[in-house]
């Protein structure tokens, strides 16, 4: 995860899994991006203007117009790890063992005289005669290696630790900081790199300065900030513990953003959370647009404006696995058992038959009193308002979905193309025995059910008889009617309109195990490791 930008309300994200997103001041936005499926790998993020912006993808250099990506020509073949410029004119693009300067027309290689065995991972610096670069030897003695630009050539700096230096900071040619591991902070003064006090032996992988003279630094559960003479102490970014973090940069003294576990600014004097991070989404339930449950490990809820953390009270936060619910009461299905939020609080809920809660896969319901759960070994279990007891599915075939139009019309899909139909009294199978699996089912009434195959065959139902239909490479769908009616996959979010697909947005091109839940006719959510995005038409 790479964060750059011009002010408060113009910061750009890369992050993993080809995310590309914008912050307005007000919110974030992801970026189309029509590159190839496989480029999920982000290097690195630099510009000079919200319309002069680069950014790596899967080690080739990507530049932003203001209107479009596009990949930088002149680079296709070098494998950037890391760009820096002074001006548009004078931008430096940096791969293993060769360095490429654009003077605003054409790409060039540098002649800098160093050594090419080290590997050259990290560029930056303060104008045009001060560029520095911060790299590795390779086994065994992986000691870290520095160099700089004065103007003239190229000279190499004695780095004094053999620690691995994770990154560095330039605020001038006298000026310049570098970070690694067990707290290690240097600073170069234009002669020679010296050790300074951290004040600590955690490990620091970013570093970054504010035009203000303030510099911090930051790694996994620790924060620092130099007034000019000592480092001292932050609370750390994240306080759940972050085991991670991947960027920092510094607008001011009072506007520090850093990204990893999450996006979280500090103010000067304590941290926020700016864009909270979800570890694994596994199902998305609304209500409305402006009430939105995101289930998982760590479960989140939207009202229309913010994302927070799902307070569950003095339960132990539990790992949802599925959800459903009405507009005040939500049911969901977890590890630790069953559980009802009844418009204020959550509490634990009766299970009589001792079923394991954890097996429970998908979750939907007709009433308050009328819930089904269905998952792993045929598992069906339904809630009548009071406990959850086992139901006899009559089969061992692991279930993965469940759509009901009525108490006595409810539908459960599973493996070996298992479809199962429910009469009010009795499970009974209309298909069985096949050989793909099915992935999920929703509906709209008695007459419109469509379940989706893992091999992109969608089948829809009229409630007698059921037609295939191809779908492409769907791994989820729903919607709110049969003619709005959309999927994810690996090519991003398509729409089918009740006669045919259309591809719409690629942003979440890559997405793996997808969660997706259409809360209104223009109000899509989507989940999956690259986090969570809401879908809105253009000019919405």
């Amino acid at each position: 995860t790479h964060l750059w930008g011009t002010a408060e309300d113009d910061i750009f994200l890369a992050a993993g899994w080809g995310l590309l997103a914008h912050f307005d001041g007000t919110r974030w936005r992801p970026f189309e991006f029509q590159g190839p499926k496989d480029f999920y790998e982000m290097s690195f993020i630099f510009g000079f203007t919200s319309d002069d912006v680069y950014v790596g993808i899967g080690g080739q250099a990507t530049h932003y117009d203001g209107e479009s990506w596009s990949v930088v020509e002149g680079l296709s073949e070098l494998g950037v790890f890391d760009m820096w410029g002074s001006g548009p004119n004078d931008v430096y693009a940096l791969g293993s063992s060769i360095l490429m300067h654009f003077d605003g027309l054409e790409w060039s290689e540098v002649v800098t005289d160093l050594p090419t065995d080290p590997f050259w991972r990290q560029i930056t610096g303060s104008g045009e005669k001060h560029v520095v670069v911060l790299g590795q030897e390779g086994a065994p003695s992986s000691r870290p290696r520095f160099a700089y630009f004065d103007g003239l050539r190229w000279r190499e700096a004695q780095v004094p630790v053999e620690g691995i230096l994770r990154d560095v900071w330039s605020a001038g040619p006298n000026d310049t900081y570098a970070v690694g591991r067990n707290g290690t902070i240097l600073h170069f003064d234009g002669e020679k790199l010296t050790q300074m006090d951290s004040g600590t032996d955690k490990h620091l992988s970013k570093v970054h300065g504010t035009p203000g003279g303030e510099v911090f630094a930051v790694g996994p559960d620790v924060a620092l900030r130099f007034d000019g003479s000592d480092w001292n102490n932050l609370p750390p970014p994240d306080p759940s513990g972050s085991p991670w973090v991947a960027s920092l940069f510094a607008f001011g003294a009072d506007s520090v953003f850093v990204a990893g576990r999450g996006v979280h600014r500090f103010d000067g004097a304590s941290w926020e959370t700016h864009l909270p991070y979800s570890d694994g989404v596994d199902d998305i339930w609304a209500s409305d647009p402006e009430n939105v449950l995101f289930a998982g490990r760590e479960s989140h809820r939207y009202d229309g404006f913010s994302v927070e953390l799902e307070d569950f009270g003095g339960l132990e936060d539990p790992d949802l696995n599925t959800a459903w619910g009405t507009g005040d009461q939500i049911f969901a299905a977890a590890d630790e058992g069953f559980f009802l939020y009844d418009g204020e609080h959550w509490g634990k809920l009766v299970n009589e038959s001792d079923i394991d809660s954890n097996d429970i896969i998908d979750m939907f319901g007709i009433s308050e009193d009328d819930v089904f759960g269905v998952g792993w070994g045929g598992l069906i279990a339904h809630f009548d308002g009071s406990v959850w007891q086992a139901m006899d599915s009559g089969t061992d075939v692991t279930l993965v979905g469940v759509w009901a139009s009525a108490p006595d019309d409810v539908y459960a899909v599973g493996n070996d193309e298992t479809v199962l139909h429910y009469d009010g009294s009795t499970w009974s199978e209309l298909f069985g025995s096949g050989l793909v699996d099915h992935l999920g089912v929703t509906g709209f009434d008695a007459e419109h059910i469509v379940a989706l195959r893992d091999d992109g065959v969608l089948t829809f139902s009229d409630g007698v008889s059921w037609r295939p239909e191809p779908g492409g490479d769907l791994e989820a769908v729903h919607g709110t009617a049969p003619d709005n009616l959309f999927g994810i996959g690996p090519d991003g979010l398509s729409h089918y309109d009740g006669e045919q697909w259309t591809s719409i947005n690629r942003f979440v091109m890559g997405v793996t195990e997808p969660s997706i839940f259409a809360a209104g006719p223009r109000d899509l959510y989507v989940a999956g490791p690259r986090g969570v995005f809401r879908y809105t038409p253009k000019g919405q």
